[in-house]
């Protein structure tokens, strides 16, 4: 799925998991809502955000809001990527 500058990948049944074992015993991973941001730019909202310190991956479920888009509902846990095109040479402005 893709909304906006973000993918989301849906996790395995394994990898979904593992990801609520490791959340569950380090109490410093926090599972809550939170805003997928760039910065500087108007940011989605996950109704259900995990940001992992080591990797800096980050993992989502429940609606993806955005003032310039319909919500994105993800029934499962899903690995977001950011999309990095605009970080090519030779290409500028804002994708969205």
């Amino acid at each position: 799925f893709a909304l906006g500058e973000y993918f989301f990948i849906p996790l395995t049944e394994k990898e979904e998991d593992a990801l609520l074992t490791k959340v569950s015993k380090d109490t410093k991973i926090k599972c809550k809502r939170d805003k997928l941001s760039r910065g500087g730019h108007k940011p989605h909202f996950a109704r259900r955000l995990i940001k992992m310190r080591r990797g800096r991956k980050v993992y989502a479920q429940g609606a993806i809001s955005h003032q310039d888009h319909d919500p994105l509902i993800l029934n499962n846990w899903h690995m977001v990527y950011r999309n990095r095109e605009t970080e090519s040479p030779g290409i500028t402005g804002f994708v969205d």
